[in-house]
């Protein structure tokens, strides 16, 4: 009998031995727990987030790692590890693939798209006033612009010149003013899209100096340019 009490008493210990989550039956560990916000669903779900949020508030990865759901301890941290999903090539990709989206749909709604406001840029860089006026050089009628030269006006005030006083004053003549849209600030934008102003030109601007110290002939030693 004692024999068999300590059999009973070993398998008891053996029971209490085998590690936690082992079945008697299968010995197959138990599923483990997922803590909640961890699961591969939820991470894919936070990323989702990331990539509107970055584009919604034009770029700013630390506000849209905080935004999408992602805890840090303070702003560092977060732009450190929004800048490491910007890295990943899939959400790279994302974001040019649902920026390019929203940018289609937001043209649709509003009309505005950069082909167009190039184009708008376009009319007021390169406006040419000759097209205001009819060959015997009398001024156009506003109904008569092509779209190019409307484009171009800011404003068109019309004067009348009168004659006389209250009821008898009489309409002599009338004063048409015409004011454009800066022609400059035009041309300064569209030299800004193109590329003109980088600081790689700064050769082209050492270049004109040195011609104009040319022209300036013998006093043009007095100068001195950085090569």
């Amino acid at each position: 009998m004692a024999t068999k009490k300590a059999k009973r008493a070993a398998k008891v210990g053996e029971s209490v031995k085998r590690a936690p989550g082992k079945t008697k039956a299968s010995g197959k560990s138990a599923p483990k727990r997922v803590k909640a916000g961890t699961s591969k669903a939820e991470a894919a779900a936070r990323k989702t987030r990331f990539i509107e949020a970055f584009i919604a508030n034009n770029g700013n990865g630390t506000q849209a790692y905080k935004t999408a759901g992602f805890t840090a301890k303070n702003d560092h941290v977060a732009g450190s590890e929004a800048y490491k999903l910007l890295k990943d090539p899939e959400i790279a990709a994302e974001i040019v693939r649902r920026r390019a989206e929203v940018i289609a749909e937001a043209e649709k709604i509003t009309g505005v798209s950069v082909a167009r406001t190039l184009r708008e840029l376009g009319r007021i860089a390169y406006a040419d006033p000759r097209k205001f006026f009819n060959a015997d050089g009398s001024l156009k009628k506003v109904t008569e612009l092509d779209d190019d030269s409307a484009a171009a006006l800011a404003s068109f005030e019309i004067d009348e010149i009168t004659a006389g006083r209250g009821e008898n004053a009489l309409v002599i003549g009338e004063t048409k003013k015409l004011k454009f849209h800066d022609k400059n600030s035009g041309i300064e934008k569209a030299m800004k899209h193109l590329g003109l102003f980088k600081e790689d030109n700064h050769q082209q601007g050492d270049a004109a100096v040195r011609a104009l110290l040319a022209a300036v002939g013998a006093n043009a030693g007095q100068f001195a340019v950085k090569p």
